[in-house]
């Protein structure tokens, strides 16, 4: 909680007030400028950072996060190198029928 020694006013958005014993804030909402505070306890913010996770635990997420996109990009690299593969082997199987109609073309002009 925050309170300037000028009653609790000032350019932050927390609460207002204390000095008084009703908080209240400013929200966002339009249609109401301000509305009174339910602060939560120290207790509660303590519980919220001891849930949030170690900064080993964020290491091991961003590092199988990591290896999740590599072994997809490989995936998607492997599929592009058979796809151009399939394509060679069409172009050559193309090329030896090419080979094969000319040879045959030449031999039958020979006769």
């Amino acid at each position: 909680m925050y309170e300037k020694k000028e009653e609790g006013l000032g350019d932050h958005n927390y609460c207002r007030g204390a000095k008084y014993g009703a908080l209240w804030c400013y929200t966002t909402n339009p249609k109401k400028n301000w509305d009174y505070c339910d602060p939560i306890s120290k207790e509660e913010v303590d519980k919220m950072i001891s849930e949030l996770p170690s900064a080993e635990d964020l290491a091991l997420l961003k590092a199988k996060e990591a290896a999740e996109k590599a072994a997809k990009e490989e995936a998607e690299a492997e599929a592009k190198l058979k796809a151009f593969e399939k394509k060679i082997a069409e172009m050559i199987q193309m090329m030896k029928l090419a080979a094969a109609a000319h040879a045959a073309a030449e031999k039958e002009a020979d006769k």
